[in-house]
C-alpha cells in the first residue's frame, strides 16, 4: 500500500505543478470531446460581440504545454506554449448563414488595452470590441482564420494549417503582419444538415512559444474573440472569456482607495500569495488526499 499511496502522491504533486495545463493526447475536432473548457456562447449576453449573422455556438479554450510523446510533439517543440480556441455549433440545421462557405476566425488577444469586449446589447449588431484590423485586440494579437470553402466532409478530424494568420504590430491598428504557416493547425467536425455536411464543431490551436517579439503577445487569462463568417461576408464575433482567475494563480484580494470598476466602492487588486502559503497550501491538499486513502484502502 505504501508504495501505491507514494506514487498517488506524486501524481497529486505533478497536477499541481501543471498549473492548469493540459496533455494534448488527442485532437479530433471536437472540443467537448476533447476536454477543453466552456468559455460563454455567442448568442448570450457577456458572449455576443457583434454581428448580424447569428450564429448560435458554444465556445471552449484549452491551454497546452508540450510534452515528449504527446499528440502535439511531432509538429511543435517539447515546452511550447500552445493555446486552443474552439467552438460547437449549438443550434444545428436552424441558421440559414451556416453553408458551406462558412469560414472559421479566431481572434486572439493581447495582453494589452483595449482587448476585445462583448456587447452591452443583443440587438445586432451589437456594440462589443472585435475589429482585429481597428486593433481592438492590442498589440502582438494574433488573428488565424481558414479560407471560404476549407470546410469540406473530406477534411474532417485531421489537423491543417489554416490559410491566414496574421499578427497585429501597430497599436492604431492594420490588417497584419503575416505569420509563418508554422504558428497554428486546426481540426474540424461536420455533420449532414439536409443534403450537405456541415460545420459542427473546431478547434483552432496557435503556438505562441513561436511569435515574434512586436512589443505584445496574447495571453491565457485575456477575453479572446471567435467568429464565424460565410461567404456573403456576414459573420456573428463570440467573446471567447478568459479565466478567473488565470490558470496557475492563486490570489488574495487587498482593497485599495479608487473605483476604477465602477462598482461604487473602492477597488480590489489580485496580489499573489506569498510561496510559503502556496507550498503550504499545496502540502496540506496532498496530506489529506493520503489520509483520505488509506480510510479507503482500510475499508
Amino acid at each position: 500500500m505504501t508504495s501505491t499511496l507514494t506514487r498517488l502522491i506524486a501524481l497529486g504533486l505533478g497536477a499541481l505543478a501543471l498549473g492548469g495545463t493540459a496533455r494534448a493526447d488527442f485532437f479530433v475536432g471536437d472540443p467537448v470531446a476533447d476536454g477543453w473548457t466552456a468559455a460563454g456562447n455567442s448568442q448570450l449576453l457577456g458572449g455576443y460581440i457583434r454581428g448580424t449573422a447569428d450564429f448560435n455556438f458554444d465556445m471552449y479554450r484549452r491551454n497546452y504545454t508540450v510534452l515528449s510523446g504527446d499528440a502535439l510533439s511531432s509538429l511543435w517543440s517539447v515546452g511550447d506554449t500552445v493555446y486552443g480556441m474552439g467552438g460547437v455549433i449549438a443550434n444545428p440545421g436552424s441558421n440559414a448563414n451556416l453553408t458551406g462557405s462558412v469560414r472559421i476566425v479566431s481572434k486572439y488577444a493581447a495582453a494589452v488595452a483595449p482587448g476585445f469586449m462583448a456587447s452591452t446589447t443583443l440587438t445586432p449588431p451589437g456594440n462589443g470590441l472585435g475589429n482585429f484590423s481597428a486593433g481592438d485586440g492590442g498589440v502582438g494579437s494574433v488573428l488565424i482564420s481558414t479560407a471560404i470553402g476549407a470546410i469540406t466532409q473530406g477534411g474532417a478530424g485531421a489537423l491543417t494549417t489554416p490559410q491566414f494568420r496574421f499578427q497585429q504590430v501597430s497599436p492604431f491598428g492594420t490588417d497584419g503582419t503575416a505569420l509563418a504557416a508554422t504558428v497554428a493547425r486546426f481540426a474540424y467536425t461536420v455533420e449532414l444538415v439536409g443534403a450537405n455536411y456541415l460545420l459542427k464543431s473546431w478547434e483552432v490551436l496557435l503556438n505562441v512559444s513561436l511569435l515574434p517579439n512586436v512589443g505584445g503577445s496574447p495571453s491565457y487569462a485575456d477575453d479572446w474573440d471567435q467568429a464565424l463568417q460565410r461567404g456573403t461576408k456576414k459573420f456573428t464575433d463570440g467573446l471567447n472569456a478568459g479565466p478567473v482567475p488565470p490558470p496557475a494563480a492563486r490570489f488574495r484580494r487587498s482593497a485599495l482607495p479608487g473605483d476604477g470598476d465602477g462598482d461604487g466602492g473602492p477597488d480590489a487588486v489580485a496580489t499573489p500569495l506569498p510561496p510559503t502559503v502556496l507550498a503550504f497550501a499545496a502540502g496540506a491538499a496532498v496530506l489529506g488526499f493520503g489520509r483520505a486513502l488509506r480510510r479507503r484502502v482500510g475499508g
